[in-house]
C-alpha cells in the first residue's frame, strides 16, 4: 500500500512520497528433513505441500542467490542476491548456525532490487538465503531457493572509530574543554552509526549530514550562550525543545565535524569584511576532485538546499559572501550538477536516513 505523504519539519519543508509495502507476518512449520526447510504464511498465499513442494501450475520464477554479505553501520549488514528475471521482488531470511529455520528480515519490490538490509547483527555466523516471487492473478508464485543459505561471519558489529580535531584548540571551538570535545566526538560517532552506511556517495553521506543538522538544530538567538558558536551548541546542547542550537558558526564548524567523521574532505570558512554579512560562515566539501560550498544554517534556516554543493559563482551570487580565497581551497566555477543531486535526494539511502530522523 502507499504511505501517507512524510511532512516533514520546517527545518527543511519538504515532502516526499515514500511507497513501501508492509508485509504479512511469516511462521515456520517443522523441519521435514535434513536439509528440508518449509516455508508457511499466515493468511496468505504460499501453499505448501507436503513434501515441502511448489503449487504446481503456477508461472515459473527464476531462483536467486545471495552472493554477499558485510557489516555497513552498526549492527547492520547489507546482502547482495543476483536478479530473478520477471520476479515482482525477493524476501530475504537470516538463519543461525545453530538451527536450521529460517527469520524473515525484509520483503523488497521490484525485479531489480537485489540488496537488503539486517539491521539486527552481531558478532556472530549468519546464513542468508532469498525467495524471488512474482504475483500473478493476485497470488505469490515463488521460486526455488539456496536451502543451505550464504554463509558469513561477522567480526564486528560497529563502523570503525571516527577521526577528526578532537584536542585543544580544534575548529570545533577553540574554547571547548576537552569534556565539551568528547561529547562532541561521541555526537558525531553516534551520527555515522545510525545513518550513514559504508555504500553511501560522498554526496549521500553529505546530504544526509545536512538534514541530519536541520532536523535537530535551531538557530540560536545568542552566539554567546550555550556553545551555540561551536560543534558543541549544534550536536551536543539541547534546549527545553530536545533541539541542538547554534549559530552559522556552530552550524560550520558542526557541518566540518560530521564531514570530518564520514571521511569527507571539509574546510571551516569566514566571510571577509567586503561580504554582506561579514560574520558568516560555512563550510567547503570535496565531492570527487572539486570542492564545493555548503552553507549548512541557510540550508535549514530557509527550508531548502539552498546552498548545497553550489559554486563560489553561484554563493557569492545569490549571498553576498566573499572570502579569502586563497586561504582555501579553489572552489568549482560550477555547481554541482543538480541531476545528481536529486537522484542521492530521491534514493533509497537517504529515504532510510529521512524515515529515521522524521517518524
Amino acid at each position: 500500500m502507499k504511505r501517507r505523504l512524510q511532512q516533514l519539519s520546517a527545518a527543511l519543508c519538504i515532502a516526499l512520497t515514500l511507497t513501501s509495502v508492509i508485509p504479512a507476518n511469516f511462521v515456520f512449520a517443522a523441519t521435514a528433513a535434513k536439509e528440508d526447510v518449509i516455508f508457511a504464511e499466515d493468511g496468505a498465499d504460499d501453499p505448501v505441500l507436503p513434501d515441502g513442494s511448489e503449487t504446481p501450475d503456477e508461472p515459473a520464477v527464476k531462483k536467486s542467490t545471495v552472493k554477499k554479505a558485510w557489516i555497513v553501520a552498526k549492527k547492520k549488514a547489507r546482502v547482495n542476491w543476483t536478479k530473478s528475471k520477471g520476479a515482482d521482488g525477493y524476501i530475504l531470511y537470516r538463519r543461525t548456525a545453530n538451527t536450521k529455520k529460517w527469520t524473515k528480515v525484509a520483503t523488497l519490490y521490484g525485479e531489480g532490487q537485489t540488496y537488503g538490509y539486517d539491521p539486527k547483527v552481531a558478532k556472530n555466523t549468519y546464513y542468508y538465503t532469498v525467495k524471488a516471487f512474482r504475483k500473478t492473478d493476485g497470488k505469490n508464485a515463488y521460486a526455488d531457493f539456496d536451502q543451505k543459505g550464504f554463509k558469513v561471519t561477522f567480526t564486528k558489529n560497529t563502523t570503525k572509530p571516527i577521526s577528526g580535531e578532537y584536542k585543544s584548540g580544534s575548529v570545533y571551538g577553540s574554547k571547548l574543554s576537552s569534556k565539551q570535545l568528547s561529547q562532541v566526538k561521541t555526537a558525531v560517532q553516534k551520527f555515522c552509526d545510525s545513518y550513514i552506511t559504508s555504500d553511501m556517495s560522498d554526496v549521500e553521506k553529505v546530504l544526509a549530514a545536512q538534514i541530519y543538522m536541520a532536523r535537530t538544530c535551531v538557530y540560536a538567538a545568542d552566539w554567546s550562550k550555550n556553545g551555540a558558536n561551536t560543534a558543541w551548541g549544534s550536536l551536543v546542547y539541547k534546549n527545553s525543545g530536545g533541539y541542538h542550537e547554534a549559530q552559522c558558526s556552530g552550524f560550520a564548524r558542526g557541518m566540518k565535524a560530521l564531514c570530518d567523521g564520514i571521511e569527507v574532505d571539509c574546510r571551516y570558512v569566514h566571510a571577509n569584511a567586503k561580504s554582506l554579512n561579514p560574520s558568516h560562515q560555512w563550510v567547503e566539501v570535496k565531492i570527487g576532485k572539486k570542492w564545493y560550498i555548503v552553507d549548512p544554517q541557510a540550508n535549514a534556516s530557509s527550508g531548502f538546499l539552498a546552498f548545497f554543493l553550489c559554486s563560489g559563482q553561484t554563493y557569492t551570487g545569490r549571498s553576498g559572501m566573499t572570502w579569502d580565497k586563497g586561504s582555501y581551497p579553489k572552489v568549482s566555477s560550477k555547481d554541482y550538477p543538480a541531476e545528481k543531486i536529486n537522484e542521492a535526494w530521491y534514493g533509497y539511502k537517504i529515504m532510510k536516513v529521512y524515515n529515521k530522523l522524521f517518524k
